[in-house]
Formats: structure tokens, C-alpha cells, sequence
């Protein structure tokens, strides 16, 4: 579809719409048996939905809504399908949760899925990168509870998570307290 359109913000999907109650894209509907619009055949790319290469993890992930990202995720487990796939920025759905700044939904990735924190996408980013980068405490708390993180990783600019925090955050208690556990 050519015309969505994402804000780092919003993350707002134009002509597109989900509700609470009912997994549907513009009466398109997800069945419960094969993760795919009613108009495109069973494919690798069936769950791919924007030209960003977002699946609908991706988007529930980011737009937060928990019932809807579990709903999501239960599809793609009966269809076997696997949910550590990159869009075209090398995120992953847990990526995706931590840009829209949602921990719950960040904390059901990593207790439910494969992917991993340790993952680059393409400027070299982790999930330990994208949380300090995004200034949620609650998300860098949840991904340091692992033993997979690196606080010392570099991104192609050569940040570590905590240069990030240092540029990005707002001096605050909760600063401080970031820059203390990354170091």
C-alpha cells in the first residue's frame, strides 16, 4: 500500500484503521489460521503490510495496544510464522515496541519470542541503543534485567547506549539513574 505515512510520533497509518474489539485493516480481516490479508495469497511477505517493511507485529508493537499485539503475535505462532523478521531499517517488533515508547509490550516480546535484544538494525542499533535513544527508564530497566545486552556496543556513529542518554535525555533523577547503570 503506497499511502501510509508514519510519523516517529504518532506512528500513523493513513486510510487504515484498527479497533480494540476486532483485528481489521479497512474490512480486511485476519484470520486465525493463516496471518494474511483476505487479498493477498499465503506468502513469506502475507503479514508484511507497508512499504517499510513493517509487519503487523511491527505496528502493534509500536502503536501499543497490548490485547492487539498479543492477538497479533498468537497468529503468527499457529501460523508458524517467524516473528523476529526486520522491516526495511533492520527493526525488529522489539524495536518497534521501544520507539512507541511501550514497555508492556516490550517486556511480552522478551518473555515470549525469540528475538533478541542483541540485534543491529541499519545504523547499528540495539534494542539497549533504541531505548536510551527513545529516554524510557522503564524500558532500559527491563532490557538490563538480561544477560544479553551489551552496555559497551557501539552503533555505526560510535554511541554506546549511554552517549545516548547523555545527548538525548532531559537532565532529570531518572538521567542520572541511566547513565549510572549503563556505565
Amino acid at each position: 500500500m503506497s499511502h501510509e505515512s508514519y510519523t516517529d510520533d504518532e506512528c500513523t497509518m493513513s486510510h487504515e484503521s484498527y479497533t480494540d474489539d476486532e483485528c481489521t485493516m479497512n474490512d480486511e480481516s485476519y484470520t486465525d489460521d493463516e496471518c494474511t490479508r483476505s487479498d493477498e495469497s499465503n506468502t513469506d511477505d502475507a503479514c508484511t503490510i507497508s512499504n517499510y517493511g513493517n509487519t503487523t507485529l511491527h505496528i502493534a508493537a509500536r502503536r501499543g495496544n497490548l490485547l492487539i499485539f498479543e492477538m497479533q503475535l498468537a497468529l503468527y505462532n499457529r501460523a508458524h510464522r517467524d516473528p523476529d523478521k526486520k522491516n526495511t531499517n533492520g527493526d525488529t517488533i522489539l524495536q518497534s515496541a521501544i520507539m512507541g515508547k511501550n514497555p508492556e509490550i516490550v517486556k511480552c516480546i522478551l518473555d515470549s519470542t525469540s528475538v533478541q535484544p542483541s540485534v543491529k538494525n541499519m545504523n547499528g542499533d540495539t534494542a539497549l541503543h533504541s531505548a536510551a535513544r527513545r529516554g524510557n527508564l522503564e524500558t532500559l530497566k527491563l532490557l538490563l534485567e538480561r544477560s544479553d545486552v551489551d552496555l559497551t556496543e557501539k552503533n555505526q556513529l560510535g554511541n554506546t547506549p549511554y552517549d545516548l542518554v547523555e545527548t538525548y535525555w532531559v537532565d532529570s533523577e531518572e538521567k542520572q539513574y541511566a547513565k549510572e547503570v549503563l556505565q
